[in-house]
């Protein structure tokens, strides 16, 4: 993670020649040079030689042809590559269905040939766009025996044509690919070296050392964003951040590693569907999962396990969720644990997941919308912020304390709840105000406008409810309650409870 203001970095480059593949500056390798690294920009190092064959921008790689096929080409002295190629989804590559191409450049003082061929036609483009970073201006440009023809300025690079970008020193070649499975092009360049473009001199920022350790202990999903619920959450998909931030092992991990660098207890899964799973932890460690439960409210969990064991699942101090694996005639037998009306708050949560007893294996965590939820909402998992805080911890609604601290301005509480039905419900909230005057308050469903709430006297020792009338459309909604006294905090709060009208 870079440091919050951090715009300069150390970076050590191996022997040979390297460019940045964003200004074309160059750097000599054996030695450690200051690059430009602000936060909106990370910067990559391309070794002189390099081919790297990119595809079209899209979302995953069965969203679209791979077609046109760009080829970034750095010529120095010889290089090759090799782009394998088969239909991503089936085992017909056992059967020879693929196709491989063979990408080779060979750099001279005055030419750049380069050569492509192709096992078969099976996966390859209709059309190649070869992009060139020469350190010289192109002359001429063909194809086999024929020459290419420059394409004027302006618009997009015909098929069969070729530009140079003499600012960014490329050169640009188009060439259908639909008949011949090889294509020699060669490049003719003019015995001018143009200057090389030397990295600027920078300076490395002086790094806080207070500050990086700040930013660098916040857990981070392991898949950014932070995966929105309902979801299949894999086990072995705790979030990034290390040892005493992401997880807590209490043993030395292991130096070889399965599917992460980070493997905590990462194993080959030998159940429906493979992959890995988690195992091998120890009583007290635990691991954090982030995730975003929309406008939260009760989902039902069902942790996929195998062995035996108890862990617990925790948010914000509190246990939402105990999970215990019964044993089973081998560690090996895979089974679904149910538990139903796990509460989540609105936004992005921290899950933890705490182990109190060893011996199971963990394949996922699956979060879906309650099927029976129930309308009670306990105010001590509600989403706190400014004065408000858990009091009689050990009592009040399921144990789980109650809030305290509501009514002072700045004072909230967020709940995730479920409509009971599609139109007008009530709002009840079980609370006290010790005061002799009602404390004003506010509540807020969603992003709509905030309603005024005066919440009587109920004397010091006295719960009474306290009805709202609301309108609901179908799912889960925000509900928020604010305070707006100024020094008063005298509003407690157990439960709330959602009914149809």
């Amino acid at each position: 993670m870079l440091n919050e203001g951090v715009t300069n970095r150390s970076v050590y480059f191996p022997p040979g020649r390297w460019y940045d593949w964003d200004t074309g500056c160059e750097y000599a390798g054996g030695q450690t040079w200051i690059v430009a690294a602000p936060q909106n920009r990370i910067p990559v190092a391309v070794r002189a030689g390099a081919i790297i064959p990119l595809a079209p921008f899209m979302r995953n790689t069965a969203e679209k042809p791979w077609d046109p096929l760009t080829i970034e080409v750095y010529p120095s002295g010889h290089s090759s590559f090799s782009l394998y190629r088969d239909d991503g989804i089936s085992f017909a590559y056992q059967r020879g269905d693929s196709t491989t191409t063979r990408f080779n450049c060979d750099a001279q003082p005055r030419s750049v040939r380069f050569i492509i061929e192709e096992s078969n036609k099976r996966y390859t483009p209709r059309v190649y766009e070869l992009h060139f970073h020469l350190e010289q201006t192109p002359a001429a440009v063909a194809l086999g025996s024929a020459p290419i023809v420059r394409a004027e300025a302006g618009g997009d690079l015909p098929v069969g044509e070729w530009t140079w970008d003499a600012a960014r020193r490329v050169l640009e070649v188009a060439i259908d690919d639909a008949a011949a499975k090889a294509h020699t092009i060669d490049v003719a360049l003019d015995d001018v070296v143009l200057p090389v473009r030397i990295a600027p001199k920078l300076a490395a920022d002086k790094i806080d050392s207070s500050g990086e350790s700040i930013a660098a202990a916040r857990p981070l999903p392991h898949f950014f964003p932070a995966p929105a619920l309902p979801v299949r959450l894999p086990a072995v998909n705790y979030d990034n951040g290390g040892e005493g931030v992401a997880f807590h092992v209490t043993r030395p991990i292991e130096a070889s590693t399965r599917c992460r660098s980070d493997d905590i207890g990462c194993i080959a899964c030998d159940d429906a569907g493979g992959g890995y799973a988690l195992a091998g932890l120890s009583a007290d460690e635990w691991a954090l999962y982030s995730v975003n439960a929309g406008n939260g409210s009760y989902f039902d969990l069902t942790a996929r396990m195998a062995g035996t064991g108890r862990l617990r699942l925790i948010v914000d101090g509190q246990t939402i969720a105990t999970i215990e694996a019964p044993a089973t005639t081998t560690a090996k037998v895979w089974r679904d644990i149910a538990v139903p009306n796990v509460y989540l708050n609105p936004g992005d949560c921290s899950v933890m997941l705490f182990v109190d007893r060893p011996g199971f294996s963990l394949n996922y965590l699956e979060f879906r919308p309650a099927a029976n939820p129930p309308g009670l909402y306990d105010a001590a998992l509600a989403l706190r912020a400014g004065t408000t805080e858990l009091r009689d911890l050990g009592k009040g609604f399921q144990g789980h304390g109650t809030l305290g601290g509501l009514g002072r301005i700045g004072s909230s509480a967020t709940f995730g709840v479920l409509a009971p039905s599609n139109g007008p419900a009530t709002v009840r909230l079980f609370y006290r105000n010790g005061l002799a005057k009602p404390v004003a308050a506010t509540f807020a469903i969603d992003d709509a406008p905030q309603q005024a709430l005066p919440l009587p006297s109920t004397g010091a020792d006295a719960w009474r409810p306290f009805d709202l009338p609301v309108a609901l459309s179908p799912g889960a909604h925000r509900l928020v309650l604010r305070g707006q006294e100024e020094g008063w905090d005298s509003v407690q709060l157990d439960h709330i409870e959602i009914l149809p009208r």
